[in-house]
């Protein structure tokens, strides 16, 4: 007797926290097949009335469906449409990917796996601890006069001169704890509640996800190979949120051309410029482009974002914005950071900590850059690095009829744990995987070269 499908809706419960949406759906089927609500031989429903049904895209539907097919869960056939496979339920129990699999957030590392996924913080053991201990000695110093903000201004203002080539006064500087509480500054200083935001697509869903919260009509615009489409803003827009140094997370550095279009359309629409300057001092072979705050002149304007996640530490807690004259500042108690912290790192820099520490980042990742560069160029001369020589995570294109969600479970399967494109694109994008690589050592990365070899033979 044929079996007919009950109402999906009754059987399967898409998480709200799992994305993107298609691996959502994996989730969902593949739990039930685990708890039996889904047998085998059970039939699903089209991909076009699982989309009505959930409110979601046909498009993904297929994807998943298709990333289910690829890991041997689902069959398809001419004039069956698609059903459970048989013995699904013993594969997935063989499989350490499902458990991994039950949570939409950053993957929890699984025993003896290596987690590659981003974003990915700062190394610890880059830092000196005898530096490290000195800074914290004088910001504990009972007899230090001056409060932490201050000495963190001055420190950190001659830090973005030597650097990043920046020219400011301390107190264009407003420090808070997260990024969260600078987009409320933003939110709160330009009066934007209401008002359109472009962001890059793909790019940081706690970026998007804030600026909503605050009152903003977000539009995502996508990035190609010279970064963000400028052609592509509206007159809707008033602000534009742009990673110039090394775009998040397709690692491309924003073209020269590109940099004096949006400063244009800065100083000719009176829009402004959020320059998130994330990894800009990670760069190899070359030095980092000026930021779009050292470039504006005239009429443009750009606010400028930095933080200490990626340098040192994200355990500080420290996020800075530098701003114009025009800025409305909020009161500096509303998101407070710890003095003590601010004192710390204001002594890390002055000291001269930071420069030998900087330098030691720059050759350590450096190193891991190569070791893994060269493992997978030895291994899988298909797969193409992508995005320009920056940062502390690659981007891997993967062949184009490659799934990149097989791919991603196949590799949790052997050990790894990685990120894909669509994690974080609103847009169709061609498959690839995104990792960190700097708690990656050599030996490690030729392993990991290895296994996404066997992975893409398979």
């Amino acid at each position: 007797m044929v079996r007919t499908a009950l109402p999906i809706q009754q059987r399967l419960v898409l998480d709200p926290e799992v994305t993107p949406v298609s691996r959502r759906i994996v989730v969902a089927v593949m739990r039930g097949i685990e708890e039996g609500k889904l047998a085998d031989g059970d039939p699903l429903p089209s991909s076009r009335r699982f989309a009505e049904g959930h409110g979601v895209s046909r498009s993904c539907v297929v994807e998943a469906y298709e990333t289910l097919g690829g890991l041997g869960l689902v069959s398809s056939s001419q004039g069956s449409g698609t059903r459970i496979s048989k013995g699904a339920r013993e594969l997935l129990q063989d499989r350490p990917v499902a458990a991994g699999m039950r949570s939409g957030k950053k993957p929890r590392q699984l025993a003896g796996t290596v987690n590659l996924t981003v974003p990915g913080g700062a190394d610890n053991s880059v830092i000196n601890l005898r530096d490290w201990n000195r800074a914290w000695r004088e910001a504990t110093n009972p007899f230090e006069a001056q409060n932490g903000i201050s000495a963190l201004g001055e420190a950190l203002s001659d830090h973005l001169r030597s650097f990043r080539g920046m020219v400011l006064d301390p107190g264009q500087i407003i420090f808070r704890p997260c990024i969260g509480s600078v987009l409320a500054d933003i939110v709160h200083g330009l009066e934007l509640r209401g008002c359109g935001v472009a962001i890059e697509d793909p790019g940081y869903p706690r970026v998007q996800r804030h600026l909503i919260n605050e009152g903003c009509r977000v539009h995502c615009i996508p990035v190609d190979e010279e970064g963000l489409r400028i052609d592509m803003l509206t007159g809707a827009d008033k602000v534009v949120h742009v990673t110039p140094a090394r775009q998040w997370p397709t690692g491309v550095a924003m073209s020269a051309r590109r940099r004096r279009e949006l400063l244009e359309w800065s100083a000719r629409t009176g829009g402004v410029i959020i320059e998130n300057d994330l990894d800009a001092e990670f760069t190899y072979g070359h030095a980092p482009q000026p930021t779009l705050f050292s470039m504006a002149e005239g009429s443009a304007r750009v606010v400028y974002v930095g933080s200490s996640s990626k340098l040192i530490t994200p355990e500080l807690g420290l996020v800075w914005l530098i701003v114009d004259e025009g800025f409305r500042k909020r009161a500096a108690d509303v998101a407070v950071v710890s003095d003590f912290s601010a004192r710390a790192l204001a002594h890390y820099m002055a000291s001269g900590a930071m420069y030998r520490h900087r330098n030691r980042a720059l050759a350590l990742f450096g190193e891991r850059r190569a070791a893994l560069l060269a493992a997978l160029d030895k291994s899988v001369p298909d797969v193409q690095i992508f995005g320009d020589p920056s940062g502390t995570e690659l981007v891997l294109r993967l062949p184009e009829k490659v799934n990149e969600l097989v791919v991603q479970m196949r590799l949790e399967d052997a050990g790894y744990q990685v990120s894909t494109l669509g994690d974080f694109a609103m847009r169709d994008h061609p498959p690839a995987l995104l990792l960190q690589y700097g708690d990656l050592a050599p030996v490690q990365a030729r392993d990991f070269a290895e296994s996404l070899r066997a992975v893409l033979a398979s």
